[in-house]
């Protein structure tokens, strides 16, 4: 097939036209490179780390920085944010433990939504018969069940 367009100036356009075509070609190539690259870098994979494990805590230790931390705080105590947030544990963790091991601990309080204090109460020796002397105090056992001779 021949072309019947004769006309010097369409021609010019056309041939201005096929440069420039030619031009958004070789960019669209070079987008689709750059493209291809980072999809197949190992940089930036979309494979996932592997996530860091959180702080486990043996047997009662969460019982024992749950209640140090709250024996800090004093009479204003600590809300459950707080101390989660020093703990580094979420607040539903915290919140659970309250409702249940919570219960179980004396001296434990909550003085507001969401927050509680704790104030240990002092055991109380029991209270000894008699008067004991220094020297013959070594010969007995005290404890919150009474006192017990040794010798």
């Amino acid at each position: 097939m021949q072309s019947k367009i004769y006309d010097p100036a369409v021609l010019q356009n056309l041939l201005k036209l096929a440069k420039k075509r030619e031009g958004i070609m070789k960019a669209l190539q070079q987008v689709e490179s750059e493209i291809s690259e980072l999809v197949h870098s190992k940089e930036h994979s979309c494979d996932r780390l592997p996530l860091p494990l959180g702080r486990t805590m043996g047997r009662g230790m969460l019982k024992q920085e749950i209640l140090a931390s709250l024996t800090q705080a004093g009479e204003k105590g600590m809300s459950v944010r707080e101390l989660s947030a020093k703990l580094g544990m979420r607040s539903q963790n915290i919140h659970v433990w309250f409702s249940s091991t919570g219960k179980k601990v004396a001296g434990l309080q909550k003085i507001g939504e969401g927050r509680y204090r704790y104030q240990p109460k002092a055991a109380a020796l029991p209270q000894l018969p008699m008067e004991i002397s220094q020297e013959d105090w070594h010969n007995f056992s005290v404890s919150q069940k009474g006192v017990k001779v040794l010798s």
